[in-house]
Parts: structure tokens; C-alpha cells; sequence
């Protein structure tokens, strides 16, 4: 039985990887949140899940020194530890770090992959969907709020619950590499909102482009997001 360690357990995303485990035959996950003792939860797992890192963009634009200190500076500690012991790490990073280098949330992002260099892996993230979670423009086109980008931004919104099984199928089976995951296709934000027939307004210049290179036949279509806009849809009315 192989020993899982999640850092950041609770997450949108850990909490989905935890699932997903506590759901396997052959592995076993130990969570790790805010204030363990991390050293020792490190040197019992076998693999290790770094999905610790502060996921919001405002806030890093905010507050730079605090996003630094919440995942360049904890990605270097995390990744020196699991050196120590000799463990393997995954990485879960951002498109950002690709995407998005003229932001601090992406520099970021992509001084967490720096420090980790060719000897972990990474995986990076884009915009995903969940049947119990709306967040960021999705929840704001959703209840008819502004949005602060330009309409024309396009993402390539995959299931999280999708991301999760494949985080622990890289990790199982993967000594290093970057990978970067999300549906087959694109959508906008014009294109959500007139699915949802939202009344939001788009008020930023900032077009934000979140889409996944590397994509794999097994990737879903990005028509499952669309299916999935429908069904939010009726359950609204």
C-alpha cells in the first residue's frame, strides 16, 4: 500500500485528490492542512502532493510579498524536505506560470517550478468546474455580477474531479516532467454568459487566454462543460 501525503487537503483541489485516493485499492493518503508538522508527515509517505499554493490572482496582485511568501517561499521549504528524505514531489502549479508571466501570480507560479526543477513533477492547472463549487468569473457570470476581463477570454475549463485522478495517475506513474491539464477546446466568457443568459457586465481589458497544451485523447471535450453550463442553468430557474 503506497502512502499518498496531500499538502493542502482541504482545498478545492486536495480535498477532490483525497477523494479520489480514499477511493483506489492500492494507496493510502495522509492529509497534511496548515500548522502539521510537515517534516514528519513528509518522511512517512511514499509520494508527495504539493497543492498548498495560494490559488488567487487578485490577492497576489494585492499583496505580492504575501503570495511569495505563500508559495515560492513554502514550495522551497516543502520541496527541501521531501529532498532530505528522498521523496518524490508533484508540483500542482498553473497555467499561469506559462500563461501569465507579466503578473506576479505567475512569476510566482513559476518560481515554484524553478525551485523544483527537472527532478519533480509539475502539473499545472487550469480553469475547472465542479458540481458543488462555483468560483472566480464563473460564479460571478452566474449571479449577474461584473466581471473585470475582457469578454473575449477563453479557457478550457475541465471537471475537477477529472484533474484529481489524473494528478495521482501522473504521480503514480512519473519520475519528473511538466504537464499541464484541461479539456479538449475552448470557451469565452461571452460564451458562458450567453449560455447562463447572464446580465454581467464585462468591464476589464485584460484578455486572459487559460488553455492546455499537451492534450491527450483521454482529456475530456470541453462539450462536458458545456453540458454542464445547461444543467446550472435549469437548476437556477
Amino acid at each position: 500500500m503506497k502512502l499518498i501525503l496531500v499538502i493542502g487537503a482541504k482545498g478545492f483541489v486536495g480535498s477532490e485528490i483525497v477523494k479520489q485516493i480514499n477511493l483506489s485499492s492500492n494507496l493510502e493518503v495522509i492529509e497534511a492542512v496548515r500548522g502539521d508538522d510537515l517534516e514528519k508527515k513528509i518522511k512517512l509517505s511514499d509520494y508527495v502532493i504539493h497543492t498548498a499554493n495560494s490559488p488567487s490572482r487578485y490577492k497576489a496582485q494585492l499583496n505580492p510579498e504575501n503570495d511569495f511568501a505563500e508559495s515560492v517561499e513554502k514550495t522551497n521549504n516543502i520541496y527541501s524536505l521531501c529532498e532530505k528524505y528522498s521523496k518524490r514531489l508533484t508540483l500542482i502549479s498553473s497555467i499561469s506560470a506559462r500563461a501569465q508571466l507579466d503578473t506576479v501570480y505567475g512569476m510566482n507560479r513559476r518560481s515554484c517550478e524553478y525551485i523544483i526543477g527537472n527532478k519533480s513533477i509539475v502539473i499545472r492547472l487550469g480553469y475547472m468546474f465542479s458540481s458543488y463549487n462555483l468560483y472566480g468569473a464563473l460564479r460571478s457570470i452566474y449571479e449577474n455580477k461584473d466581471v473585470y476581463l475582457d469578454e473575449s477570454s477563453s479557457y478550457s475549463f475541465s471537471d475537477v474531479s477529472w484533474n484529481a485522478q489524473k494528478i495521482i495517475e501522473i504521480t503514480e506513474n512519473q519520475d519528473s516532467g511538466i504537464y499541464e491539464l484541461g479539456a479538449r477546446g475552448d470557451i469565452t466568457l461571452r460564451q458562458i454568459s450567453n449560455i447562463l443568459g447572464s446580465y454581467s457586465k464585462f468591464k476589464g481589458n485584460t484578455k486572459d487566454v487559460q488553455i492546455a497544451n499537451y492534450i491527450g485523447n483521454d482529456n475530456p471535450a470541453i462539450r462536458d462543460f458545456r453540458d454542464y453550463l445547461e444543467t446550472i442553468k435549469r437548476n437556477k430557474k
